[in-house]
């Protein structure tokens, strides 16, 4: 086996792992009714950290912090903008960025049609982009408050699609993106992740 397909080997092995806990930690309040389920669902989307640490408890061990909540407002409340999350390593950008906002904007704004992100390299990317998928797929908090919304296309490629069109999409940073669109949509929520190595920030 090359080291190539090693790496995605590897890659696979812990998505398989993070599916599994995804299915374990996201069980449903049993017992509800659909009154209740309307009026949760409800309060629960009116603020963003307090839908991500409702669908995502595997993520959300520790309560949000303030910077989380600045930075979900500054992405969420502004669609034309551009944000530069500057995070100590650990702090939960990628988690909020690459995962939680976009799933925010498609299930419950239902402002987002097309996500591209970048990663360093392509199993990175590809990596990064696999959690959405997880979530799709797995996360039955997800599915029970809004559907099975999961429809085709693999992390593994780089790229997937929901049941009413959204795509997902990983590439590396060298990619050229030029060009790139589903229809007449072009990316509306583009991600760049943890590219800065030194080849590139000592470049012009």
């Amino acid at each position: 086996m090359s080291v190539d397909n090693q790496k995605y080997q590897k890659l696979i092995e812990a998505y398989e792992r993070h599916c599994i806990n995804v299915v374990k930690t996201t069980q449903n309040k049993l017992g509800e009714s659909p009154a209740e389920k309307a009026t949760r669902i409800r309060n629960t989307e009116k603020e963003y950290i307090a839908w991500f640490e409702y669908y995502f408890p595997h993520y959300a061990k520790v309560k949000s912090a303030k910077y989380h909540k600045t930075l979900a407002d500054a992405i969420i409340k502004n669609p034309k903008g551009r944000t530069l999350a500057e995070i100590y390593r650990g702090g939960g950008k990628s988690v909020h960025i690459d995962m939680g906002i976009p799933l925010y904007l498609y299930f419950v704004k239902k402002d987002l049609q097309f996500m591209l992100l970048f990663g360093a390299t392509d199993p990175k990317a590809r990596k990064l982009i696999s959690d959405i998928q997880a979530e799709l797929q797995y996360n039955n908090r997800l599915k029970n408050d809004y559907g099975s919304r999961f429809k085709k296309g693999d992390w593994s490629d780089g790229d997937f699609y929901t049941t009413d069109g959204t795509r997902f999409m990983a590439m590396s940073f060298m990619s050229d993106p030029r060009g790139l669109r589903e229809g007449a949509m072009r990316p509306d929520y583009i991600v760049v992740d943890d590219v800065d190595a030194k080849r590139h920030v000592n470049n012009d």
